[in-house]
């Protein structure tokens, strides 16, 4: 378990500085969405605000 501001501060903000995407719902064969880490925070701010 990740605390969400953790999460946030520390794993989606470093993803963003390294240029990776996040992948929030890839199934068993590695394939879905992929989205940029900020946006990723940004809707996790707003859905916990």
């Amino acid at each position: 378990m990740i605390n969400l501001d953790s999460f946030i501060d520390n794993w989606l903000k470093g993803m963003h500085g390294d240029g990776h995407l996040v992948g929030p719902n890839w199934d068993a064969h590695f394939f879905g969405m992929e989205v940029e880490p900020i946006e990723v925070a940004q809707r996790l701010i707003e859905h916990n605000s």
